[in-house]
């Protein structure tokens, strides 16, 4: 059983309300006017989706630029007429990566919203989880943890961290000269997305004859000294990262200023473009490969070069970067879920998600096709291997097309 049933909190009631312009059909389903099923969320004008974002703590970069990508959607797409007629809007709020915001936010807008666009962050996840699946809420996550497959309602945009990890350490070996026997640290965060990733590195480096070295750290760690340290004296020849990324900074800046200059390969959690603009950047661009499960903003990816040429058109002042596309991503995601839902003419939530699970090869807009059909399995194992760059938009740079190593489908099978 994933980690989030059994920590995820018991579901609140739903409250329904009727849209002026509704009526009952026989069956006792909400009716537009125009003879569409509808739900929560759903008039005859609008449909309303939910954001839960972080906008201040920790995370706020983050979930700005987040948003600023479904903003970009969401506008594109109600300037070609909408969804079934109905212009798209965002119900924003800020749940600062915590879980009892996070909740109390979710309750405040669930009876008014189809769907959410938008939910950032493991813990809030876990807390909300349960409720989700309740009520039947389509929700897509801006993260990688495989504890988030198996749910009906939850949607992840790529594939998971124990891929990107299988895929960047295989990688990683040859491009490092590694041989049987050599010892690979894993600095890893305490929680779901640190043991889902430490759970790839280890089947990984078990097929490559490696020895992973494990450091766990909280997730609130911002000084790796002690870590680098252990892993120095351990005598490891390359480094796993699945941590936040003020850590990221920590390690490799520390490690470059006291001799463990190994190459540091971090999941795409451990990036973000404000690094570059710390004393650690200079260590970053020489030491630091990124395992991402979508291509970056510098891709020579026809949609994201599109995407980046219509945000810095909508945004002249703006600074696209991983995340902006991730928040496209999600939100074409959204909209295709809502497209089908139409052509169905059924936008209830649960026809809003059966309408995504119809989808066995979305364009994700980040070079990756993927496939929402079986909520059992990632809807995708290509993995992008990226290095930072100050000189590239976003500050990465993709050093392949994005790759899936063969010993992935042995990996998922062993999974059952």
């Amino acid at each position: 059983m994933n980690n989030f049933k059994k920590t995820g909190i018991a579901a609140a009631a739903i409250a329904l309300a009727l849209s002026g312009c509704s009526t009952k059909s026989e069956a006792g389903a909400e009716q537009g006017s125009d003879g569409i099923k509808t739900g929560p969320g759903v008039t005859d004008s609008t449909i309303t989706l939910g954001a839960l974002t972080v906008a201040s703590g920790p995370g706020a970069s983050l979930g700005t630029s987040v948003l600023e990508g479904q903003q970009l959607i969401v506008d594109q797409v109600n300037a070609d007429g909408g969804i079934c007629d109905r212009d798209l809007e965002l119900e924003v709020r800020d749940t600062a990566l915590d879980p009892q915001r996070a909740v109390a936010a979710y309750n405040e807008i669930k009876g008014d919203v189809a769907g959410i666009s938008q939910l950032l962050g493991s813990a809030p996840t876990a807390a909300l989880v349960d409720s989700i699946e309740a009520d039947e809420m389509l929700t897509l996550v801006g993260g990688f943890s495989a504890d988030l497959l198996g749910y009906e309602h939850i949607q992840i945009p790529g594939s998971t961290y124990d891929i990107d990890m299988i895929n960047g350490l295989t990688v990683l070996a040859k491009q490092a000269g590694l041989k049987k026997g050599d010892k690979v640290g894993h600095v890893f965060v305490e929680g779901e997305a640190g043991a889902n990733a430490l759970e790839g590195s280890t089947f990984a480096a078990k097929n490559l004859g490696l020895e992973i070295v494990e450091q766990q750290v909280a997730p609130t760690a911002t000084d790796l000294t002690p870590q680098v340290s252990a892993l120095k004296a351990a005598g490891v020849k390359a480094v796993l990262m699945t941590v936040l990324p003020p850590a990221t900074a920590s390690f490799v800046g520390v490690s470059a200023a006291t001799g463990l200059r190994v190459p540091v390969l971090t999941n795409s959690v451990g990036w973000a473009v404000q690094l570059l603009g710390t004393p650690a950047a200079p260590a970053l661009e020489k030491m630091l490969l990124i395992a991402s499960p979508a291509a970056g903003p510098n891709s020579d990816v026809p949609e994201v070069k599109k995407f980046i040429a219509d945000y810095t058109a909508a945004n002249p002042e703006g600074k696209p970067e991983s995340a902006t596309l991730q928040g496209g991503t999600l939100m074409r995601m959204m909209v295709a879920a809502l497209e089908g839902a139409c052509t169905s003419e059924d936008l209830s939530r649960e026809g809003i998600t059966a309408a995504l699970r119809k989808l066995p090869d979305f364009n994700s807009g980040v070079g990756t096709t993927l496939d929402f059909t079986s909520p059992e399995l990632p809807p995708s194992t290509t993995t992008f291997l990226q290095k930072p760059s100050k000189a590239a938009v976003g500050g990465i740079t993709d050093l392949d097309e994005g790759m899936t190593d063969p010993s992935v489908e042995d990996y998922l099978a062993s999974k059952g």
